[in-house]
C-alpha cells in the first residue's frame, strides 16, 4: 500500500460549479485518454452531489491539473491544494507507471482510483481514518474507483445531494401563429374554428 502523505483540512468551495484543466500528459498515457479519465472522476463526484464540473482552458480554470517529478516511483502518486486555493493545483507523478484500463499490473499505479481520490481533496475532503473502505482513506486502492458511502457523506454535508436537472418546458408556437386541435366530427361534415386549419381524422 502507498500512503497519501497530504495534510488535509475540511474546506469547501463557495460555489458548486467549477472548472477545470488538463494542463499536460503523463507518460505513456495519451493526453485525450489523461483527460478522459479526469472527466471521468469528476463525474463520479458530480453523481452523487450538487457539484457541476466543466473543462476550460487552463487560464480560466478552477482546478489545474498538472503532471511532473515528485518522488519516483512507489512513493507519492500524486498531491492537490484545498479550497479555497485559486486557482486549485494538482499534480500526478510522471515517475510512476499508470494503469489506464482498469487492470493495473504489479508496479503500476491504476489512474482512475488516484484521480477520483485527488479530485476529493480538491473539492475540500480531508483523509478519511485508516482502517475504513472509503475512497478518501490515506492509502490508495487499486480496487476503489468511485465515492463509497463514507465520501458520499462527507462530500453531501459540503454541498449537498444532486439535484435534478430541470424538466425543460413545452415548446410554445409564436404567437399568431396557427396551431393544431384535433377535432373528432360526428354527425357533420364541416367544422369552421377562426385561425386554426382543421384537417378531418375520420
Amino acid at each position: 500500500a502507498v500512503e497519501d502523505t497530504l495534510d488535509a483540512r475540511d474546506t469547501r468551495w463557495s460555489k458548486t460549479a467549477l472548472t477545470w484543466s488538463v494542463q499536460s500528459a503523463l507518460p505513456g498515457v495519451l493526453l485525450d485518454t489523461f483527460r478522459g479519465i479526469i472527466r471521468q472522476a469528476f463525474a463520479s463526484w458530480s453523481a452523487v452531489a450538487n457539484l457541476q464540473f466543466v473543462e476550460v482552458q487552463a487560464g480560466q480554470a478552477d482546478i489545474l491539473i498538472a503532471t511532473g517529478p515528485i518522488d519516483g516511483a512507489q512513493g507519492t502518486l500524486a498531491w492537490s491544494e484545498l479550497p479555497p486555493s485559486q486557482p486549485c493545483h494538482q499534480r500526478y507523478d510522471t515517475g510512476e507507471k499508470w494503469s489506464v484500463d482498469g487492470t493495473p499490473g504489479q508496479s503500476e499505479v491504476e489512474l482512475l482510483a488516484v484521480a477520483c481520490h485527488e479530485i476529493g481533496h480538491a473539492l475540500g475532503l480531508q483523509h478519511a481514518s485508516q482502517g475504513t473502505t472509503d475512497l478518501m482513506a490515506p492509502f490508495y486502492s487499486a480496487r476503489i474507483l468511485t465515492p463509497q458511502p463514507g465520501d458520499v457523506r462527507r462530500i453531501q454535508a459540503l454541498y449537498g445531494p444532486p439535484t435534478a436537472a430541470p424538466t425543460p418546458p413545452e415548446p410554445q408556437p409564436p404567437a399568431g401563429t396557427p396551431g393544431t386541435i384535433v377535432i373528432r366530427i360526428t354527425g357533420a361534415d364541416r367544422i369552421s374554428v377562426d385561425g386554426y386549419r382543421v384537417t378531418p381524422i375520420g
